[in-house]
């Protein structure tokens, strides 16, 4: 009964235009994942939002509160590899290392993996890549979401066939997130590719570098492999 009527009281906060405490916010989350708080009141805190809005506080409060509610995956890659454009017709699926570059050899990295399996609720996905050699002045780049098929063709590409010149290019102009701090070797991070996971059997990226400094990362048959994390609400 206590988590309902408090429930109540934050409802009614929020319809009259009050800030909520990160208290609040975790406690209501917490509530709803513990199957406290009935789905018609989580509706009508929506609904309270919807219409009085956030404040950014709050909706960082709310994401993270929810991301640490969540449960998590972690998906290794079904295929990895990296173009070059001085030599187009190369490729380099079985590399320890997948490479980006923007220059006169650009390279840039991609990535497949099988998301079929994944729940409704997500709430947050993040790449997480480990630069293995990299060039004094490299910034990590930015990750696009990419076709899963070749070029032009309705034929899924494979790490062992796919090529500058038969490489998908991105599948939007605006990227999905972009790391501008210098790069490290040995130091892992993170791109969020949450808006890229739309249900689909198979979900692809290509990452590019933003400097003309080459990085080097761990592929799936390199010693740190990419992992896809992601993490879902569980239904109460």
């Amino acid at each position: 009964m206590r988590w309902a009527v408090d429930a109540v009281r934050i409802i009614e906060r929020k319809r009259d235009g009050i800030e909520l405490s990160t208290e609040e916010i975790t406690y209501f989350v917490d509530g709803y994942v513990r199957d406290q708080i009935p789905d018609y009141q989580a509706s009508a805190l929506a609904m309270a939002i919807f219409f009085r809005g956030m404040s950014v506080r709050e909706t960082v409060d709310l994401t993270m509160a929810m991301v640490s509610s969540g449960e998590t995956i972690d998906l290794s890659p079904s295929a990895d590899t990296y173009v070059n454009s001085a030599q187009p017709a190369a490729t380099y699926g079985a590399n320890l290392a997948v490479h980006t570059l923007n220059g006169a050899a650009t390279r840039r990295a991609y990535f497949k993996f099988d998301t079929a399996a994944l729940p409704d609720a997500i709430v947050e996905a993040r790449l997480r890549l480990m630069p293995t050699q990299v060039e004094a002045g490299a910034k990590f780049g930015r990750i696009f979401a990419a076709p899963c098929n070749y070029s032009g063709t309705s034929t899924p590409w494979t790490e062992s066939g796919l090529n500058w010149n038969n490489a998908p290019l991105p599948a939007a102009t605006h990227w999905l997130d972009e790391i501008t701090i210098p790069a490290q070797a040995g130091e892992r991070y993170s791109f969020d590719v949450t808006p890229a996971l739309l249900g689909a059997a198979e979900t692809c990226f290509v990452v590019e570098a933003t400097t003309d400094y080459l990085i080097k990362f761990s592929s799936k048959e390199g010693p740190t492999p990419p992992v896809l994390t992601v993490t879902y609400l569980v239904p109460p």
